[in-house]
């Protein structure tokens, strides 16, 4: 791959944009990149080819329809999915076997080391959380 353009490679690059070569048939003749001809051909400000030759395909391109991407895209997800709570079922099992294990031993259930293996609590928003406190207010002014 040459990095410089010598008076010929330059003679080569005008010949073929103006008999209608793409750059990257140019760029494969002369062994460089295809923006590497595309800087040149705008630096030496030559114009637009009259006629394009048709291009030739060195493989063959198939197109996705949108429906089947989409289809593959959900069932990879639902993969995806499936897999993760696979993973969360075996966590919160091995989790429970440990805190069983902590109960048996004569732990507590307030202790750190048991709580570290409580499941975590669920998401809640900041509205849910204030209704939530409120209903605890009401129940404490109820007593």
């Amino acid at each position: 791959m040459s990095d410089t353009w010598t008076d010929e490679r330059c003679d080569t690059l005008t010949r073929m944009w103006a008999e209608g070569y793409s750059a990257t048939r140019i760029a494969k003749a002369l062994e460089c990149s295809r923006n590497s001809v595309i800087g040149k051909v705008t630096r030496l400000k030559l114009p637009p080819p009259a006629e394009k030759l048709p291009v030739i395909a060195d493989r063959e391109y198939v197109r996705q329809l949108p429906e089947v991407s989409l289809k593959k895209r959900r069932e990879r997800e639902r993969r995806y999915a499936r897999a993760r709570s696979e993973r969360r079922k075996h966590c919160f099992d091995a989790k429970k076997e440990v805190r069983a294990q902590f109960i048996a031993r004569g732990a507590t259930t307030t202790s750190a080391a048991y709580r570290k293996h409580l499941p975590p609590l669920p998401e809640m928003s900041k509205g849910q959380l204030r209704a939530m406190l409120a209903q605890a207010l009401e129940n404490t002014a109820a007593l």
